[in-house]
C-alpha cells in the first residue's frame, strides 16, 4: 500500500489535508483519503483501469 499527503476538496467545498492511500481489493484499485487532523474518512475513489500504450 502506498501513502502520501494530499489536499482534497470535501463535500462542503473546503480544502482538507489528508493522507492518501492507494491499495487494491481483488482486481480493483482505490484511492482512500483520510483526514490528517481527525482521522475521519474524507473520500474513496475507485481508479479506472489504464491500458498500456505501445509506441
Amino acid at each position: 500500500m502506498e501513502e502520501r499527503k494530499a489536499l482534497v476538496v470535501n463535500d462542503l467545498h473546503n480544502e482538507v489535508l489528508c493522507y492518501e492511500f492507494v491499495g487494491t481489493l481483488g482486481k480493483d484499485t482505490y484511492q482512500i483519503f483520510i483526514n490528517a487532523n481527525s482521522g475521519a474518512e474524507e473520500k474513496v475513489k475507485k481508479m479506472q483501469a489504464v491500458e498500456k500504450i505501445y509506441d
